[in-house]
């Protein structure tokens, strides 16, 4: 009598779940939750289950290893698996898994799924920001003043952009510190040379510059260039006024009471030829020197006080 050829089965259902999303598409950055169901369809028990699962490093836990004729079985990815540029490029995230077991005294029955989630499409963006820098201590740009400028570049899409570049009319050229920027990425870029302010700048009150910052993105994807404008004041420098004319001297004024203010040549000569040396007081003084005005070459009588005046007259 023939031996009966038992059946032994396995079969696979796999579903993905994009986390936060309500229409099930993924963008950049989200992640995917998968789950599985195994069957056992056969007719034989299946033994040390487990699904093999690249997206998700394999750590797949399944709620039993052994599944009876016509049983199934729950299991989860450890870990959820995170949208890439590489996917959204690709215009989807294709997923495969498979699930193992053996009957007894069998070997591997496999049991393949694959599961497929729509991407969002690649956009490419670049955002500016520009700032005129005056080399000036006060910060107002002169005829002959030195202005640098100053850029920063964010990438503002979800792929990366390449070959970033500043550049605009006037402006002296640009070098930045990084001309590839991944999604969320930023770079500073600055002016190697000063641009120099005129005369011309003065008179209109100043002087307006205009940057874009372009750059390649991926095949396929369209990128706009952006442009961001920034106007420079110039004033025009005042000339040095003429110096004016320097004041007449006034009057010398006349010693104060006690103070060692010099005393004028006339009366050095009138005091020595008087006082012979002596201490004389000043009212003794001022009314015995009239004798030597003359001889000293001093002014006349009428400009002597009225003692020098009345000592004279008695004489």
């Amino acid at each position: 009598m023939p031996v009966r050829d038992w059946v032994a089965a396995l079969a696979l259902e796999m579903r993905a779940e994009v986390v936060g999303s309500a229409d099930g598409v993924a963008g950049l950055g989200d992640r995917i939750r998968y789950a599985f169901t195994v069957t056992n369809p056969g007719e034989l028990a299946e033994y040390d289950l487990w699904v093999e699962h690249p997206l998700s490093d394999d750590e797949v836990a399944c709620e039993a290893r052994t599944l009876a004729p016509g049983a199934s079985t729950g299991c989860v990815a450890a870990t959820e698996y995170a949208v890439t540029e590489a996917d959204l490029l690709a215009g989807s995230v294709r997923s495969a898994a498979l699930a193992h077991a053996h009957p007894e005294g069998r070997g591997d029955v496999p049991a393949p799924a694959e599961v497929v989630t729509a991407t969002r499409a690649p956009a490419a963006a670049l955002d500016l920001a520009m700032v005129a820098v005056v080399d000036d201590a006060e910060g107002v740009a002169t005829p002959g003043t030195d202005v640098w400028f100053a850029f920063e570049v964010t990438s503002t899409g979800t792929v990366t952009v390449q070959d970033v570049a500043v550049a605009g009319p006037g402006l002296p050229p640009v070098g930045c510190d990084a001309t590839t920027l991944a999604p969320g990425a930023s770079t500073t870029c600055r002016t190697t040379a000063p641009y120099v302010a005129t005369a011309q700048d003065a008179a209109a009150g100043g002087v307006g510059f205009a940057a874009t910052v372009t750059g390649t993105p991926p095949a396929g994807v369209a990128l706009e260039p952006v442009t961001r404008e920034v106007v420079v004041p110039v004033r025009a420098v005042d000339p040095d006024p003429e110096p004016g004319p320097e004041p007449e001297p006034g009057p010398e004024p006349g010693p104060e009471p006690g103070s060692s203010r010099p005393l004028p040549e006339w009366y050095r000569k009138t005091s020595s030829s008087v006082g012979g040396g002596r201490a004389v007081s000043p009212d003794s003084r001022r009314c015995s020197i009239s004798s030597a005005l003359s001889s000293a070459g001093v002014p006349s009588a009428r400009s002597l006080p009225r003692c020098m005046r009345a000592s004279r007259s008695q004489r």
